[in-house]
């Protein structure tokens, strides 16, 4: 996962052979990697906080008085 985070932005950036974003590109996708398995294990253990999920809205009340 890691490595294909890392081809992306260096893809985006232009393959660069030298530079900041070549130096940054491992600490940047080892981040990005950490925040997308915050997203599925959270989603894993059913708490969505970090998933958006559809909410459905009660227009009648499900009792009769």
């Amino acid at each position: 996962m890691k490595d294909k985070i890392k081809a992306i932005i260096l893809e985006v950036a232009g393959n660069p052979i030298s530079g900041a974003v070549f130096e940054l590109a491992d600490e940047a996708a080892e981040k990005i990697s950490r925040l997308y398995d915050v997203a599925s294990d959270s989603d894993a253990d059913g708490n969505h906080s970090a998933v958006a999920t559809r909410e459905t809205r009660i227009i009648k009340s499900t009792e009769t008085r």
